[in-house]
């Protein structure tokens, strides 16, 4: 809707110009005629709206995940960082400061780990200061994970200590982050899912499975 406000000026200017009796409202006159600056801000308005409304659709799928949530979040932020300095200051600053505030909420190692794992995503974005934060949260979860039996039983039949097995999922998790096969296969969402995707990966010891699943 807002997009179609700001392709709607010239046709605007044309009806008050040819058709003066239409739109008798002399302040909007004065705004469709005169404040070019309008049409700047509902444009800009507009880019501002355009990732909410994706995320919204995107989220509301049953199919969505919390790496989902974490992209677009910063795909938001992302958004909001790119308003104009000089055009927007105060409401510029002030969106800053809220999207910073609310993703403090979200801002926990075990949702970036969740993003980074996603082989939709595979981290893109992601600074290299925070990898050792998504090493981290991957090793405190397998701990926890451990206690499944079914996990348990996998270690015990391959011959696996915990330590081991958490070893060998780091250096997994690195073989991710360098892309090297068999990470670097394509992932396409109308066919894949996340969980499919790791089970493709078919390597031995493969507790990466686990954690992505």
């Amino acid at each position: 809707m807002l997009d179609s406000i700001s392709r709607l000026e010239i046709c605007l200017k044309e009806v008050i110009n040819e058709n003066p009796n239409v739109i008798t409202n002399e302040a909007v006159k004065t705004i469709i005629n005169r404040k070019r600056g309008f049409f700047n801000d509902v444009c800009d308005l507009a880019n501002i709206m355009k990732p909410i409304k994706e995320a919204i659709l995107n989220l509301e799928s049953s199919k969505a995940t919390l790496a989902d949530c974490y992209f677009f979040l910063a795909y938001l932020g992302r958004s909001i960082n790119k308003i104009p300095k000089d055009d927007h200051v105060i409401f510029r600053q002030y969106a800053i400061k809220t999207f910073n505030e609310r993703f403090k909420i979200y801002d926990f190692d075990e949702y970036l780990l969740a993003y980074y794992i996603h082989p939709g995503y595979k981290g893109i974005g992601v600074k290299e200061i925070q990898y050792q934060r998504i090493q981290a949260a991957a090793a405190r979860i397998w701990q926890q994970m451990l206690k499944i039996p079914d996990i348990a039983a996998y270690l015990k039949k391959h011959n696996h200590s915990k330590r081991h097995s958490a070893e060998v999922l780091l250096a997994q998790i690195g073989e991710f982050h360098l892309k090297t096969a068999p990470y670097n296969s394509p992932y396409n969402s109308q066919i894949n899912t996340p969980l499919s995707w790791w089970r493709m990966c078919l390597v031995a010891n493969e507790f990466g499975q686990f954690v992505g699943g």
